[in-house]
């Protein structure tokens, strides 16, 4: 049986979107968040080039940026890190989505890195669980 969520948002997460390269793990991910009713869109992307270019495709077409992104660090052809520094330089986006690094790296160097980007609001190890994704939520959202 799942747990339920204690956090409740007023409205659900407009958008988000999950940027790793891993099937089965994006798979689980998104069933979680199904599961759990705290989205109305859930996207995903297996890289950071691709989670750029549904980005700027979105802003094309009108969209906004997703409200929440879920990033992996290791990935093929862009990984997380290029992913945030090609992401700090974009302007486009109306809103300032919130990143959490979901990652089974324990690396200090990785860590120590990810200190250098201001727009990031947590950071998970994989799995992703109701109690990790609850605890990064309250943090996200909270009215601190």
């Amino acid at each position: 049986m799942m747990k339920q969520l204690l956090y409740e948002p007023m409205q659900k997460i407009d958008h988000v979107l999950f940027v790793d390269d891993d099937e089965i793990t994006n798979y689980l991910n998104v069933r979680l968040v199904q599961k759990l009713k705290i989205a109305n869109e859930i996207k995903v992307a297996t890289n950071g080039l691709e989670a750029l270019d549904l980005i700027k495709r979105n802003r094309k077409e009108g969209e906004n940026c997703p409200n929440l992104i879920f990033l992996d660090l290791n990935m093929p052809l862009m990984d997380g890190f290029q992913f945030l520094e090609t992401f700090s330089q974009l302007e486009d986006c109306i809103i300032t989505p919130r990143i959490v690094v979901v990652t089974t790296s324990t690396n200090n160097k990785d860590l120590d890195r990810l200190q250098h980007y201001s727009f990031i609001s947590g950071y998970i190890n994989k799995p992703m669980t109701t109690e990790k994704l609850q605890r990064v939520l309250d943090e996200v959202y909270s009215d601190k």
